[in-house]
């Protein structure tokens, strides 16, 4: 059986400008193969970019990498700890489970790292009640509740150099190698399999895609290629204004991602065509034999550079390759900020429509396109909030014939939801502002 994982619930506390947030996904263990799509709406610094960070770290933590990467203005403004509590719907060949995962995180000499994990789960069975797997808190281990500490001495060493490890390295205690090496010593095989799950199945099919991957492209500085194909996971990064060096051997597999990739956006934008152009041979640094190519863009029997496209056309080429892991695999989740930016609204529209009525995976993204309203239930739209204690709410009081564009814009104008969802602004004062920093120039 295939393992399928999906977020079935997610609490944020401390994280950027949200000192608390909550959303739910529509995931269930009825629809696990099915799309789950969920967009966040809202004003500008209202917690979206917070949400995308909230996940990178979940694929941090869940991957053994360090938190190191993650700048000390992760956490909220005065607060010393951060917290993310996600609960999992999990389908395995043992059968299905729900789990617990908890994180604190703490400054550590301005740099973030674990305080303290637990891991916790249940059988999706009736009158089953939650389990304890795994807790951690910087020298106190306990595995199903039994402190490590009374282990016997030799079974003690590997978890307190673990221990040790997680606190130099900032890195998750309980999802790095040193620790999962020993714990299938301790957990049953049913037990063990549900971390292997999270740590080598759901962090390798988390896609993170951030404004600074947006960045990179409309700056010109790389084009990266978010890549899920075959057992591949991960980025590929092609210069954006020259050629691109790579090995020999890697050259096929850059060609079959190439390919995948065309067959998408031929139908996205009609008549394009990504052409790769090899150059010729080069000797690497390390001796080892490379390819020069170049991308060209191909429409209407002109190519040119593929850097002469537009930066949306360049966006969808970088995150199709998600787009079509998440279309074809129940166990692919996404996570795009700004998925919008540079993307023509009604193609917008036709993308969600499509994965929403015949994918597979799970979806995560924001947007300011209020054309996101109009073609995703309610169920499946989340709004940020002017209140940093509730950043994430869904509207209330909709019914199935209202457009939820309109009743959106309504709201922001009159208000009637549980929380602030726009903190208004006046465009007579914006034309003074404009008006009076004006006359600063002279």
């Amino acid at each position: 059986m295939e393992t399928i994982i999906k977020v079935k619930q997610m609490t944020i506390r401390n994280i950027k400008n949200i000192k608390e947030g909550k959303f739910e996904t529509n995931a269930t263990f009825e629809n696990l193969e099915q799309s789950d799509i969920l967009g966040f709406y809202g004003q500008n610094g209202s917690g979206k970019t917070a949400l995308v960070e909230a996940f990178s770290i979940l694929k941090l933590l869940l991957s053994g990498e360090s938190l190191q990467k993650k700048s000390q203005y992760t956490v909220f403004h005065g607060e010393n700890t951060a917290e993310l509590d996600v609960i999992f719907l999990l389908v395995n060949k043992f059968g299905e489970y729900k789990l617990q995962y908890t994180a604190v995180l703490e400054l550590s000499e301005n740099q973030l790292a674990v305080k303290s994990e637990t891991l916790a789960f249940c059988e999706n069975q009736p009158a089953k009640r939650s389990k304890a797997l795994l807790s951690y808190e910087k020298g106190q281990i306990k595995i199903r509740n039994k402190n490590v500490m009374n282990f016997k001495n030799q079974d003690q060493l590997p978890f307190l150099i673990g221990d040790a490890w997680s606190q130099q390295e900032k890195v998750s205690f309980i999802f790095q190698e040193k620790t999962i090496e020993q714990l299938a010593k301790f957990l049953e095989p049913e037990e063990f399999e549900l971390i292997s799950n999270l740590y080598r199945h759901y962090a390798a099919n988390l896609y993170i895609i951030d404004n600074q991957e947006n960045g990179y492209i409309f700056g010109n500085i790389i084009l990266p290629f978010n890549v899920h194909y075959g057992q591949h996971r991960g980025k590929l990064a092609f210069n954006h204004d020259g050629p691109t060096v790579i090995t020999e051997t890697s050259l096929p597999f850059v060609q079959q991602v190439i390919e995948q990739t065309n067959i998408v956006m031929t139908k996205i934008i009609p008549g394009l065509q990504i052409i790769l152009n090899t150059l010729g041979a080069q000797t690497l640094d390390n001796g080892e034999q490379g390819i020069r190519f170049e991308l060209l863009a191909k429409k209407h029997g002109i190519q040119l550079p593929l850097a002469c496209e537009s930066a949306g056309t360049l966006k969808l080429i970088s995150i199709v390759g998600t787009l079509i892991a998440v279309f074809n695999k129940p166990s692919a989740c996404i996570v795009i900020d700004e998925l919008d930016s540079g993307v023509f609204e009604y193609l917008l529209g036709e993308i969600l429509e499509v994965l929403d009525l015949d994918g597979k995976g799970q979806f995560i993204f924001t947007s300011h396109n209020l054309r996101v309203l109009e073609v995703l239930e309610n169920k499946k739209l989340w709004f940020t909030t002017m209140n940093p204690n509730n950043r994430f709410v869904q509207m209330t009081g909709i019914q199935k014939n209202n457009n939820i564009r309109d009743v959106y814009l309504r709201t922001v104008q009159l208000g009637g939801q549980s929380e602030l969802l726009y903190l208004e602004t006046d465009s007579y004062d914006i034309k003074k502002a404009f008006r009076k920093a004006g006359r600063m120039n002279g």
